[in-house]
C-alpha cells in the first residue's frame, strides 16, 4: 500500500474507508469457506513450537477458550476445492484475545500479538486445492487475568487479478478537497496481465440529479506472480466533512479491466473526509486550558453514550446511536447465552462510520520483544486510516510500557508512520485520580459510581482531581454508572429510580460543562453488582470490559435520551378553502429541549429533516380521472430543517424550522366538507432515524366559505390507517425487480453460509431461512388491504434474491399505464429507515416516501406486517431463536398520469425484496 505523509501543519481532511459491496454483480466475487467442524485442542508450553505438538488431543467447538494453560493448540482437516487452483487464497483467523501463530500444511503464514482485529494471512502458496490441508492455530493467553482463544477460522478466495486495496489521503481546500488515491494490484496467475485501472469517486449531494461522480483511469501492466501500485488524485469541487451528526460518505470504487474492456476485479469503499487534533495540549500547565479537542478545525465537546467493546471505546453522540448500536451488539452477547458470532472490531468500525459514532482504539503496551508486535501495530494503524469514525489512541499497560507504546507509534523512521498520516491523537488510559500526561495528547478517565445524592455532591471534586493530573490535556471521562433496577421491580420504583437518573445526569452534565478541558462526559450503563449472600471478601470482578447486554435498560434510555433530547414541537397548521379543496400549510420547529444538551455537547439540527403523513380516517368515493394532482387521501414528504441555524459549537443552537402547503379533496355530498385525518411528524437524523414523533387527528369543515380546523393530539404511537379493503384490486407485479437484484439475504440450512442480509459489506452475515419462507412465485397477501399481493422471488443458493437499495431505476414496458399506489415488500438492516424514492410519470416527475422497518423488529411507523418468521441464521451459520421478518409499505401514485419508472433511493441499508404497482380493477 502507498500512502502519501502531508507535513505538519497543514490543515487534514482524513480520508477513512469502510468496505462496502459494489452494486450488482461483483467481476471480483469473494468465495468463502468456513472451517466450522473437526477441531481439536490440546493444552502447550509457551512459546508454540511446529517440532513440538502434543501427544494427545480433544475434540472441540468454537469459539473455545483456554483453560489455565498458557498456550494451546488448535487443529483442523479440511479440502480446498478444486477450482480454487489458481485464484488468491487468504487465510482469516479470529482470536479472542491473546498472541497468535498460524500455519497451513507445515509452513507458518505469520503470527501477530493480542489485537481486537481478524488475522488474515496470505495462504495462496500454502494452500493446496483439489486435496486436504491442515491448519494449526497456536494461541497464547495475554495474561491470568483474561484467557485467550478462537472464535472462528475461515478462507477466502478470489480472482486471480484484482484489486487488494485503497489506501486514500486528502488536502482541505478553502472550496474543496484534493483527495490522493493509491491503489494495490496483484496477479496471482501465471501470465503477464496488461489492461486498465478506473477509478470512480461518487458523492450523492442532496438535490444532485444524478449523482455526482469524477473518474480517472491508468493503464497497467503487472507480471505474473507480482504486484504494482496505481496513484491518482481527485478534485471534487463539492466536498463535504465527516461529523457524527452528519456521517457524510463518498464512495470510491476501483474496477481492473482487461484491454477488451472486460472486468476482471473490482473493490468498494467508503470514504469519509474529517481532521482530528488536539490543539495546544502540550502549552498548557496544570489547571490551564491549553488543551482543546478539534474536529474538522472546530472546537467540539459532548456528551455521550459510551460503549466499552474489545479492542475499542465507542462513543455515542446523537439521538438514537445508543440504541442501535445496543440492538447491533445484543444477538452476540455471549454472557447472557445468546447464540451467534461476536463481530470483529472492523465490522464494528464499519457500522460507527454509518452511524456517525466516534471511536478511539486500544493500543496494548507490548513489550519489544513480543511475537508479531510490530505486525499487530501495523495492522491497527491500517485499519484506523480506513475508518473516519476514529478520532484517536488510547494507550495502557503500566506507565513505563504505555510510554514505550508511544515511542512506537510516533517512531517516524518506522513504516507505521505513513499508516498514520495524517496522525491521530495519542492517549492515556488514566487511572481513578492518578495519571502521568507527559508525552500525551489527551486522557481517558474511567471511573464507576452510583446514581445518587452523595456520588452527585462529590462529582465536581472528583472533575478537578482529574484535571489537576491532567497538566493541561484534555479529558475524555467515562462515568461507568450501576443500575440498581431489578427484574420484576414496581413500575412505580422504576419510574421513581428513571426521574432521579435524569437529575443525576443533569447535575453531572452541568458540572462537566464548567470544566474547558473536559471534551467529553460519556455515560456506560451498566447492570447493579448482585448482592453479597454471605459474610466474606467481596469477590473479584469480572476481568476485561462489562458485558455489553447486561447495561442496564433504564439507565441506557435515560442517557441516551438526556444527553441528545431533541424535541419536536406540535406543528402549527393554518387551513383556508379553495373551492372544493383544503389548503393546509403546516409548519415544524425542532429543537434542543435541555440545558445538558444545548451547553455541554457538539449538538446540530443541520442535515436532519422533518418527514411527515397525513391519512385521511374515511377517504371520500373518487371524483373520477378529472380529480386534480395533489388532492390524494394519503399523502406524505420530507423536508430539510432550515440551514440558517449555525451549529452548536461553544454553546447553544437555535432552532430548526421547515415549513410545507399541501391540499386535500373537500368530501363530495357533505355540507360542511367535513374530514377526519391522522397528521403525523417526525424529526428524522440525516440517515433517516426517527428521534421524536408527534401525531395528531386533524379535523377540517367548510362553513360560510370559510375553513375551520380543530387538532386533537393523540397521545399512543400506532401506525397510519390502511386504506380501505377493495376486492376489485388488480395488481401488476413489477418483474424488472429481478434484474437488479444485488443481495442474497436468504439461506437454507443445508448451506447456512450462503446468505448474508445484515452484513453485506463483509463476507459473512446473518440471513433468512429458507426453509421457513414461501415457495418461489408465492403469493403474499398483505393483511388489511384485500387483493394487494406480492410475488415471492427465488430463494435457491447462489442467486441473489434483494435489492439493496442504491439509485436503481425500475423501468415499465410500454405502452404506459396509470396507478394508484406502488406497494413495496421488504426490510432493513441496522435500523429502520425513510428515504424519498422518485416518481417518472409521462409529464413529469415526483418524490414518495419509502419505509421499511428493521428486519429484527416489529413495524412501528405505518408499515404492514407481512411475514415474520421466529429463527435466523446467524453469521457464524448457526440457528438462531431470534424474531425477524418483511414488512409492506404504500407510497401514494396520481392515477390521472401515465407511470414510466420507479427510481430506488441511496439508502444501502434498505432491502426490497418485490414491488406490486396497484390501481382499481375496471367494472
Amino acid at each position: 500500500m502507498v500512502w502519501r505523509l502531508i507535513p505538519p501543519g497543514t490543515l487534514l481532511a482524513a480520508v477513512a474507508c469502510a468496505a462496502a459491496m459494489a452494486a450488482g454483480p461483483a467481476p471480483d466475487a469473494v468465495h468463502v469457506l468456513a472451517v466450522r467442524s473437526g477441531w481439536e485442542y490440546a493444552p502447550a508450553a509457551e512459546p508454540p513450537a511446529l517440532e513440538q505438538l502434543p501427544a494427545t488431543w480433544q475434540q472441540v467447538t468454537l469459539p473455545h477458550r483456554l483453560g489455565a494453560e498458557p498456550c494451546g493448540f488448535f487443529r483442523a482437516s479440511f479440502a480446498v476445492p478444486a477450482a480454487w487452483a489458481g485464484l488468491r487464497i487468504a487465510l482469516v483467523a479470529r482470536p479472542l484475545g491473546g498472541s497468535a501463530w498460524v500455519w497451513l500444511n507445515g509452513q507458518l503464514l505469520g503470527a501477530r500479538a493480542p489485537a481486537a482485529l481478524d488475522l488474515r494471512l496470505d495462504a495462496t502458496r500454502a494452500a493446496r486445492p483439489g486435496t486436504r490441508n491442515t491448519l494449526l492455530v497456536a494461541i497464547a493467553s495475554p495474561g491470568e487475568a483474561m484467557r485467550g482463544g478462537l472464535g472462528a477460522c475461515w478462507l477466502e478466495a478470489s480472482s486471480a487479478v484484482g484489486v487488494d486495496r485503497i489506501a486514500a489521503s486528502a488536502s482541505r481546500l478553502v472550496q474543496g478537497a484534493v483527495v490522493d488515491v493509491a491503489l494495490d494490484l496483484a496477479n496471482g496467475s501465471r501470465e503477464r496481465f496488461e489492461g486498465r485501472v478506473e477509478l470512480a469517486l461518487e458523492a450523492q449531494v442532496e438535490g444532485a440529479q444524478p449523482p455526482r461522480v469524477w473518474r480517472r483511469a491508468s493503464d497497467v501492466r503487472v507480471d505474473a506472480g507480482q504486484a504494482a501500485s496505481v496513484a491518482q488524485s481527485f478534485e471534487p469541487d463539492t466536498s463535504r466533512l465527516w461529523r457524527p451528526d452528519d456521517p457524510f460518505l463518498y464512495r470510491l470504487t476501483a474496477t481492473v479491466q482487461t484491454r477488451e474492456g472486460q472486468a476482471v476485479g473490482q473493490l468498494t469503499r467508503r470514504i469519509g473526509l474529517r481532521s482530528v487534533e488536539v490543539a495546544g495540549a502540550h502549552a498548557g500547565g496544570p489547571g490551564g486550558t491549553g488543551g482543546r479537542w478539534l474536529a474538522n478545525g472546530e472546537w467540539v465537546r459532548f456528551g455521550a453514550v459510551a460503549f466499552t467493546v474489545p479492542g475499542a471505546t465507542l462513543l455515542c453522540t446523537q439521538p438514537g446511536q445508543a440504541g442501535a448500536l445496543a440492538e447491533r451488539l445484543a444477538p452476540f452477547d455471549f454472557a447472557q447465552g445468546r447464540p451467534g458470532r461476536a463481530p470483529s472490531l472492523d465490522e464494528l468500525l464499519d457500522f460507527c462510520d454509518e452511524a456517525g459514532i466516534v471511536a478511539f482504539l486500544d493500543v496494548a503496551a507490548w513489550p519489544p520483544e513480543t511475537p508479531g508486535g510490530r505486525e499487530a501495530l501495523d495492522a491497527l494503524a491500517a485499519e484506523a486510516a480506513l475508518h473516519p469514525c476514529v478520532w484517536g489512541w488510547v494507550v495502557g499497560g503500566e506507565l513505563d510500557a504505555a510510554r514505550a507504546a508511544l515511542a512506537r507509534l510516533r517512531d517516524a523512521s518506522a513504516p507505521l508512520a505513513a499508516g498514520l498520516a495524517p496522525r491521530l491523537p495519542v492517549g492515556r488510559a488514566m487511572p481513578d485520580l492518578a495519571a502521568d500526561a507527559q508525552g500525551f495528547d489527551f486522557l481517558l478517565c474511567r471511573f464507576t459510581t452510583r446514581v445518587g445524592r452523595e456520588d452527585d455532591d462529590a462529582y465536581g471534586r472528583r472533575l478537578d482531581d482529574l484535571i489537576r493530573d491532567a497538566a493541561g490535556k484534555p479529558l475524555i471521562v467515562i462515568d461507568r454508572i450501576n443500575d440498581p433496577t431489578a427484574p420484576g421491580m414496581e413500575d412505580r420504583l422504576k419510574a421513581e429510580l428513571r426521574t432521579r437518573a435524569e437529575a443525576s445526569l443533569a447535575h453531572r452534565g452541568r458540572e462537566a460543562e464548567r470544566r474547558p478541558l473536559i471534551a467529553a462526559l460519556a455515560f456506560e450503563p451498566r447492570a447493579e453488582p448482585p448482592p453479597i449472600a454471605s459474610a466474606g471478601p467481596e469477590p473479584l470482578p469480572a476481568a476485561g470490559p462489562p458485558p455489553l447486554a447486561v447495561a442496564g435498560p433504564t439507565l441506557l434510555g435515560v442517557a441516551d435520551s438526556r444527553l441528545s433530547p431533541f424535541r419536536l414541537h406540535p406543528p402549527h397548521h393554518e387551513v383556508r378553502a379553495e373551492g372544493d379543496r383544503f389548503v393546509i400549510k403546516s409548519r415544524f420547529e425542532a429543537h434542543l429541549a435541555s440545558p445538558v444538551a444545548q451547553r455541554l455537547p457538539c449538538w446540530s439540527l443541520v442535515g436532519y429533516r422533518l418527514a411527515w403523513r397525513a391519512a385521511v380516517a374515511q377517504p371520500p368515493p373518487r371524483q373520477g380521472p378529472g380529480q386534480a394532482s395533489g388532492e390524494a387521501q394519503a399523502t406524505s414528504g420530507l423536508l430539510p430543517l432550515s440551514p440558517s441555524y449555525p451549529r452548536a459549537v461553544e454553546g447553544g443552537c437555535g432552532p430548526g424550522r421547515a415549513e410545507t402547503e399541501w391540499r386535500l379533496a373537500r368530501a363530495p355530498g357533505a355540507g360542511d366538507g367535513a374530514c377526519d385525518l391522522e397528521f403525523v411528524a417526525e424529526l428524522q437524523s440525516a440517515a433517516g432515524r426517527v428521534l421524536a414523533r408527534h401525531r395528531a387527528k386533524l379535523s377540517l369543515r367548510a362553513k360560510g366559505g370559510k375553513a375551520e380546523l380543530s387538532v386533537q393530539p393523540l397521545e399512543q404511537a400506532a401506525p397510519a390507517p390502511p386504506p380501505p379493503p377493495a376486492a376489485n384490486v388488480e395488481c401488476v407485479h413489477l418483474n424488472a425487480l429481478a434484474g437488479h437484484f444485488n443481495n442474497d439475504g436468504i439461506s437454507w440450512r443445508a448451506n447456512p453460509a450462503d446468505g448474508n442480509f445484515d452484513f453485506p459489506s463483509r463476507a459473512s452475515g446473518a440471513s433468512f431461512i429458507a426453509d421457513l419462507l414461501p415457495k418461489k412465485g408465492a403469493l403474499l397477501a398483505v393483511p388489511g388491504n384485500e387483493g394487494v399481493t406480492f410475488r415471492f422471488p427465488d430463494k435457491d443458493d447462489r442467486l441473489r434474491n434483494n435489492v439493496l437499495c442504491d439509485g436503481q431505476r425500475l423501468q415499465l414496458a410500454r405502452p404506459y399505464g396509470s396507478f394508484e399506489a406502488a406497494w413495496f415488500l421488504g426490510a432493513c438492516h441496522d435500523g429502520a429507515r425513510s428515504a424519498l424514492l422518485t416518481i417518472d410519470y409521462e409529464d413529469g416527475k415526483a418524490q414518495g416516501e419509502l419505509r421499511l422497518a428493521d428486519w429484527l423488529s416489529r413495524p412501528a411507523a405505518g408499515e404492514i406486517d407481512v411475514l415474520r418468521l421466529s429463527a435466523r441464521h446467524a453469521g457464524d451459520g448457526k440457528e438462531e431463536a431470534r424474531d425477524c421478518g418483511l414488512v409492506a409499505w404504500r407510497v401514494p401514485l396520481d392515477p390521472s398520469r401515465k407511470l414510466m419508472a420507479l427510481t430506488l433511493p441511496r439508502e444501502r441499508n434498505m432491502h426490497v425484496f418485490a414491488v406490486t404497482l396497484t390501481r382499481t380493477r375496471n367494472p
